[in-house]
């Protein structure tokens, strides 16, 4: 897997491309603890993950939690997730915490 950042206008663009996974989540962790707290919004492109694990959910449930300890009142939506991930991501009811937008 491969995680990328891209910061314009206030919003964090965060690209996964790959297995977002138990051994991935700590490089996903990381690269959302290098975004400034200054930004506004949170997009997850999802649109290259081939798959995601509950290791991978609890990295994105840790962010929204991170962010909620510190008082920071960002959106976080999670973007153009595949089929089966966006399968995933209902069954576990991930839609009723984030904003998650279809293809």
């Amino acid at each position: 897997m491969t995680v990328s950042v891209e910061i314009s206008n206030d919003v964090a663009t965060i690209r996964i491309v790959g297995s977002f996974n138990y051994s991935s989540a700590s490089e996903f962790q990381q690269v959302c603890d290098s975004v400034s707290p200054t930004v506004s919004r949170y997009r997850i492109d999802l649109a290259q993950a081939s798959m995601v694990d509950s290791a991978a959910l609890g990295a994105l449930l840790n962010l929204r939690r991170r962010l909620a300890d510190v008082d920071i009142d960002i959106d976080i939506d999670i973007e153009n997730p595949t089929l089966q991930v966006r399968k995933i991501l209902e069954v576990s009811r991930m839609d009723k915490k984030f904003n998650i937008s279809a293809r």
